[in-house]
């Protein structure tokens, strides 16, 4: 639950393991062992839960009305858990279908979620040694002070950063698995009469960016992180 709704889960636990020790980090934690202390530290708390679309959701007829206390709050972490856990199954049932119509479903049980994630959508982290032999120049080449500018500072991004990047010249965050992609990552010349003052664009249909020439490292980051934080999808004017 912490995985897919970290604030959620993390409250959750609180509750269920407020005569603990420690919290569910691992931190040092007074424990509470009465119900005074549990409704001093949790306040009015009922037998309901916020479902992933916001909507308040009754675990038992008149939760809204039945308070947690510090005897019944392992069930009600126990049903919020497990209501939130299985909130999808019917979705991902559906899912579950469409995929062993492509995948057999005995082949599938030889990969972790994680592996099939990666292999269904790519690795998270921008491998920019990747990024560098699949990338092409239009009016720069590899060897242009500009360009080497841009890959410094692309080397200083955070992996979100970059993730971010790569949705803002591409429309999305990972990079293929395979070496042989549908487009190479294009780094063009913007003409332009202030490059340091203008804004890179980007063709996401192409995996393409256009770039002005920044004379400076400081201005190049400034456009880069500009477009990094503001320009998701590609939608950026300079």
């Amino acid at each position: 639950l912490v995985a897919m709704d970290t604030l959620t889960g993390q409250a959750i636990f609180a509750i269920q393991r407020c005569d603990q020790s420690t919290t569910f980090d691992g931190e040092p934690h007074e424990p509470i062992l009465n119900e005074a202390d549990f409704s001093a530290a949790f306040g009015d708390i009922y037998f309901v839960v916020n479902s992933s679309t916001g909507e308040e959701v009754e675990l038992i007829p008149g939760g809204a009305t039945t308070r947690v206390t510090f005897a019944n709050r392992k069930r009600y972490a126990r049903m919020a858990i497990q209501y939130r856990l299985h909130e999808f199954d019917a979705q991902v049932a559906a899912l579950r279908r469409g995929l062993a119509s492509v995948v057999p479903m005995p082949a599938l049980r030889l990969f972790t979620w994680q592996e099939l994630e990666i292999l269904v959508a790519g690795r998270p982290e921008i491998d920019l040694d990747i990024l560098k032999a699949q990338t092409e120049y239009r009016g720069y080449n590899k060897d242009d002070a500009v360009i080497k500018r841009f890959w410094k500072v692309l080397g200083s991004m955070t992996p979100d950063e970059r993730s971010k990047y790569v949705r803002f010249t591409w429309g999305r965050s990972r990079l293929p698995m395979s070496d042989r992609w549908s487009n190479k990552h294009t780094i063009q010349h913007r003409s332009v009469t202030n490059p340091d003052k203008a804004l890179p664009v980007s063709h996401t249909c192409f995996f393409s960016i256009e770039l002005p020439p920044y004379t400076t490292l400081e201005r190049m980051k400034w456009g880069l992180m500009t477009a990094v934080h503001f320009g998701g999808g590609g939608i950026l004017n300079g």
